[in-house]
């Protein structure tokens, strides 16, 4: 099984970067040939995976698609220091959210197939 691993940096709902990742994200899961899917929020994305998010639709709701991914068995990080730079380190987080490291996701990178940056 193939494995790609996604890094999110944009901030969620600020523009549809986060949106389209886990449109994909799902899509690789889902596909002929699944993949298994990591994802990795760092910078402003670590508010992806925060929990009671609210959004006009469910299809929009990122918190949503995450939790869909999670149960689907996508592995969901989130860079600790980005985290705590922007007071989050004690947040409720998404149930499978976790906080991650840049070790962490510097191995994540080394075994996957592919690598994507939204």
């Amino acid at each position: 099984m193939r494995t790609v691993t996604i890094i999110l940096t944009e901030a969620p709902y600020g523009t549809d970067r986060p949106y389209n990742a886990l449109r994909l994200a799902a899509a690789l899961q889902e596909g002929q040939a699944p993949a298994r899917v990591r994802v990795f929020l760092m910078c402003d994305a670590v508010g992806v995976g925060l929990r009671g998010q609210s959004a006009p639709n469910e299809d929009l709701n990122l918190g949503w698609r995450l939790e869909g991914l999670i149960a689907r068995g996508a592995e969901v990080a989130v860079c600790g220091l980005c985290a705590e730079t922007r007071g989050l380190a004690g947040a409720a987080w998404i149930e499978g959210v976790r906080m991650g490291s840049m070790p962490e996701l510097a191995c994540w990178v080394a075994e996957s197939d592919s690598v994507l940056t939204f």
